[in-house]
C-alpha cells in the first residue's frame, strides 16, 4: 500500500508576529533597564577619610588604603554618583554604618563635601535612604563600620564596598558601591598622623 506524506499548513498571522516581537522587545529593554539601573550607582568625585593613616602615598604601586586605630572612632565620607539616565533611590542596607547626606540645591555644590574631622553629622542631617537624578552626587557617610569586637594586636579587619538598594521604577536591586580606598582596622595602636609622617619620609626616600 502506497503511504502518502502528510502536511499540515501552519498559519499564523500578521498580528500574531507583531505580538511577538513587541514583547521581545520589552523584555530586552527590562533587562536593559534592570541592568542600567543596578550599575548606575556608582563612587563620585572624592572623599575625605578622617583621621585615618593614608596609605596610598607612594604613588600607584602602592595599594589604596586606609587604617584606623583600634581605640579609634571611624568617621569617613564618600560621594555617590548617580551615571544613569533616569532619577534612581538608593537606600542603606546597613544605615548603622552607611548614610546619605541631602541632595545639594544646585549641581554645582554637588563636589563639596563635610569634612569628617569636624564631627559627625546631627541625625536630621542624613537618611537612610536619597533620590539621586542623572549626573547628580550625594554624600555617604561611613561611621564605624566594623563589629565591636575584640582584636589581637596585629590583626586587621577591613571593607571595600557599601550595600545599597537601588531602586527606579518600584523595583529594587541590590548591589554594592565600590570604596575610593579599602578601609582596615587594625588591632594594634597607633598615632595615625605620626605613621603618615613616617611613611611620606619612606616613599619620598624610595622616589
Amino acid at each position: 500500500m502506497e503511504r502518502r506524506a502528510r502536511y499540515v499548513e501552519l498559519r499564523v498571522s500578521y498580528r500574531s508576529i507583531l505580538v511577538v516581537l513587541a514583547a521581545a522587545a520589552v523584555v530586552a529593554l527590562v533587562t536593559t533597564w534592570l541592568a542600567e539601573t543596578r550599575q548606575a550607582v556608582t563612587s563620585g568625585s572624592g572623599a575625605h577619610f578622617g583621621h585615618g593613616a593614608d596609605l596610598s602615598g607612594c604613588g600607584p604601586s602602592v595599594e589604596d588604603s586606609v587604617v584606623y586605630d583600634r581605640d579609634e572612632d571611624i568617621l569617613a565620607v564618600q560621594m555617590v554618583r548617580n551615571r544613569g539616565r533616569w532619577p534612581v533611590e538608593v537606600a542603606s542596607r546597613e544605615p548603622e554604618k552607611f548614610r546619605f547626606g541631602r541632595l545639594a540645591e544646585h549641581p554645582r555644590d554637588d563636589v563639596m563635601f563635610p569634612n569628617p574631622r569636624d564631627g559627625a553629622p546631627d541625625d536630621g542631617e542624613t537618611s537612610d535612604r536619597v533620590v539621586i537624578p542623572p549626573g547628580r552626587e550625594v554624600t555617604m557617610w561611613i561611621a564605624d563600620p566594623f563589629p565591636d569586637a575584640p582584636m589581637e594586636p596585629g590583626s586587621f579587619v577591613g571593607i571595600t564596598t557599601a550595600p545599597v538598594m537601588v531602586s527606579s521604577l518600584g523595583v529594587a536591586q541590590e548591589t554594592e558601591i565600590e570604596l575610593y580606598h579599602p578601609i582596615w582596622m587594625t588591632g594594634s595602636r597607633f598615632d595615625g598622623d605620626r605613621l603618615e609622617a613616617a611613611l611620606d619620609e619612606v616613599c619620598a626616600e624610595l622616589r
